[in-house]
This record gives C-alpha cells, structure tokens and sequence, in this order.
C-alpha cells in the first residue's frame, strides 16, 4: 500500500489573513478537429546513380579527344588544300617531320653494295617543306623518291590529304600519339605510308614514316616461268665447303682503293637460341655466330628482349667481333647499325634505334621503345631475309657484312618474337 503524500503549509501570522490559492483551470473538453489530409503528390524522381554520372563524363571527354585528334587531321588537309602557312606551322612539326625523312632516306636512297648511306645533295631535295607538302599530299613514289612538282602544275583542285586514301587512323601507344596510315599513288609500293601526330599541348604531324617496300627495297617476286639468265660477272661465292650442317651464307663486303668493284668475302652464319640469364631469365636469346675464315673475322651477334626498366629500348642487339691482334684493320671502330635486307648485295631498312660503343670491337644497340618503331622493327626482322651489319675499321675503311637468316634463322627469329611478344601481353 503506497504511503500517502502529505504536504504542510506554512502558518500564517497572528492577525493575517491567508492568501487564497488559484484555482486550477477547467479542461478544454471541446473535440478536436481532424488534421487536414495532404493532397496526393507522385514520387519525386529519383536522382541518376553517381556512377552514371562518371561514366557518362569520361564518355564525354572521350569523344572530345577523339573528335580533337580527327580535327587535327582535317584541320591539315585544309592547310594543304589552301597552303595556308600559318594552319601548316600549327599542324606540322617541320624540324622533326623533315630530320626523320633524312635518316631514312640515307638509308633507303644509300648504296646498294656496301651499305653506304645516300649523300646530301640526293637527301635534301627531298626533305625540304615543299617536298614533304607534296609527299603528305599525294605519295606519288618513284624508284628515287617521290614526285615533289607541286600539284598546281598539272592543273589538278582537291590539293589537300586525299582522305579517300586513310586506311587506319587511331590512337598508338597511349592517348597522346595518333597513327593514321596512308595508301601510297604507287603501282609498285604496297605497304602504306604512316603519320604519326603527338599531342604537346594541341595535335602535331611529328613525324612521316616511309613505306618499307619503297625505292626499290622490296624483295622481287619469283618469275612466273624459267628463262635464261646471262652469267654474271661477278656473281657472289657459294657456301664454302666446310660449312658446319644447318649454316647460311654470310659475305663480308670491304672497300679496297686498289679495286672500285671492292672485295668480298663468303663465310657462314649458324643460327640458335639460348637460355636468358638474370631478368632474362624465363627468355630465350637469340644467337648468330659469324665465321670468316678467308679474312679472318668472326662476329656474334645477340638478340634479347629488354625487361630493364632504366634502359629506354624494347630490344636489345650485342655484337661482339673477334678480329686477329695483326690484322691490317687494326680492329672496329665502329658499327653504324643494323638493317634488314631482301638479299645480300642491297642497301635495306635500318632497324630504329641507338647504339654505343661498350669496349673494342663490342657494341650494344637497343631498338627503340616507341610503339609505331617496334612494331616496325619487329615486322622487317621477320620478313626480311638478310641482316646487314655497315661498320668502320680502325683504319677508316668501310664495309659491311650480310647474313642469311635461312630456314633456320627465320624459324627461330619469328618463333621468339611470338614468345616476346606472348609475355610482353602478360
């Protein structure tokens, strides 16, 4: 039972009267009305999820940098078509386009005995403004060049790029390089013409790359019948005898001031893969032992893939010769490179890249780590038949000296840069 609450009021004095209390006030007993009902309202739509959002931006920044790359290439057939100067200076990177034309010209255009690369007077003329104009705009190739009249002349409008002619355009190697290749006006040349635009703050033509089968570089197609042949003069030597089983040709062209023709040399290449070692481990490399016993000379010849970051190459060439301590050339002093070559006597296509010098008579080269350069670099050491190896002796005589890939060296050369390539994907 709860204990009942009482509550003592103070006594009030003698003579006072006590103040009254207020009375509580009465309860509201009135209804209370209903609360108005809201009026129907449908659903407020809902906002699109965050990641649409995002992804619907990054669809938008594509399409500008697609749509800017593709300007870039419009915005220079129009240059063309108008020889508006200043739009070419804006699209055209001239000191790049123009040096890469005259080291592959060297080249291309250089001897066809021993490798020599072409003079200046025969370069020149065709790395001048007006002459990569006409080149980009029609690529009317010759056996010397290219036809570098200015279209004017022949009373022919549309003088811009021919667009018709585009048969790949896209990003390479990242989303600041943009490939578009280029038919060339050629019944002979076959492979297309590439123009690779760099982004440095707004789209540049940097740099044109040649067709592979230009000027007279590419092999010749077997006849379709036998016919008889005059005999040659100077017809190169067979394999000698003593050639181990499985070697190919190798031939050593020399200059020699006494004979215009030059000497030659015929010895043997044998072709094989060995274990990598170090980063290289899980790879195979490449070797080819040259053997030179007329001269004497030996040379070998390494190819591996670069898996060292701090080395700008995806490639690497060693070439390492092995010359007598009396021989008259006093050792090599220098390498100029290494081309690809559709038969033993003609000049090739030089394969991208730098080299340097390790110790005497040791040389590394690595070929060049830009995406357009190895796929090119990769494409003419599988299809070419013959190496070439231009070099200088220490007595500044020139030579070079041809190698045959083979059945043998073909095999093993496609078959590891099947296996590079595989890995490189990984």
């Amino acid at each position: 039972m709860p204990t009942p609450e009482i509550m003592i009021e103070p006594r009030t004095a003698p003579g006072t009267r006590a103040p009254e209390r207020p009375a509580a006030p009465m309860p509201d007993r009135r209804p209370v009305p209903p609360a108005p009902e809201k009026p129907f309202e449908p659903d407020a739509p809902r906002r699109p999820r965050r990641w649409r959002r995002i992804a619907g931006w990054l669809l938008l920044i594509v399409l500008v940098w697609c749509g800017w790359a593709a300007f870039a290439l419009y915005d220079l057939s129009s240059a063309l078509d108008n020889e508006d100067a200043v739009a070419l200076e804006r699209r055209i990177d001239w000191a790049s386009v123009r040096q890469g034309l005259r080291e592959d010209l060297r080249v291309m255009l250089g001897s066809r005995r021993l490798g020599e690369n072409a003079p200046a007077s025969a370069v020149e003329p065709l790395a001048t403004q007006r002459a990569v104009i006409e080149l980009v705009r029609s690529a009317r190739l010759t056996d010397r060049g290219w036809d570098a009249a200015p279209a004017a002349a022949e009373g022919k409008t549309g003088r811009g790029l021919e667009l018709l002619r585009i048969s790949y355009a896209f990003f390479t190697g990242g989303p600041f390089a943009f490939r578009v290749d280029l038919r060339p006006n050629s019944d002979t040349v076959k492979r297309p013409m590439v123009l690779l635009f760099r982004w440095t703050g707004d789209w540049q033509l940097t740099r044109v790359f040649l067709p592979t089968d230009a000027f007279g570089n590419a092999p010749a197609a077997p006849p379709q019948q036998a016919a008889p042949v005059a005999p040659q003069a100077a017809a190169p030597a067979p394999l000698p005898k003593n050639a181990p089983p499985g070697a190919q040709k190798a031939i050593l062209y020399e200059e020699d001031p006494s004979t215009p023709a030059g000497k030659s040399y015929t010895g043997w290449v044998t072709w094989r893969t060995e274990p990598g070692t170090g980063a290289n481990a899980g790879d195979n490399t490449i070797v080819a032992q040259v053997v030179l016993p007329d001269r004497p000379l030996s040379m070998t010849m390494t190819f591996l893939r670069n898996l060292d970051r701090a080395l700008p190459a995806s490639h690497t060439i060693e070439v390492k010769f092995d010359i007598p301590p009396d021989s008259s050339t006093k050792g090599i002093l220098d390498v100029v490179g290494v081309m690809m070559k559709p038969n033993e006597e003609v000049s090739g296509q030089q394969l991208a890249g730098t080299r340097v010098k390790v110790s005497n008579d040791f040389f590394l080269m690595g070929l060049s780590a830009i995406e357009l350069d190895v796929q090119h670099n990769m494409q003419v050491l599988k299809d070419r038949p013959w190496l070439g190896v231009p070099f200088v002796y220490s007595n500044n005589s020139r030579a070079v000296l041809s190698i045959e890939k083979g059945e043998a060296g073909s095999k093993i050369i496609a078959d590891e840069i099947a296996r590079w390539s595989a890995a490189a994907k990984q």
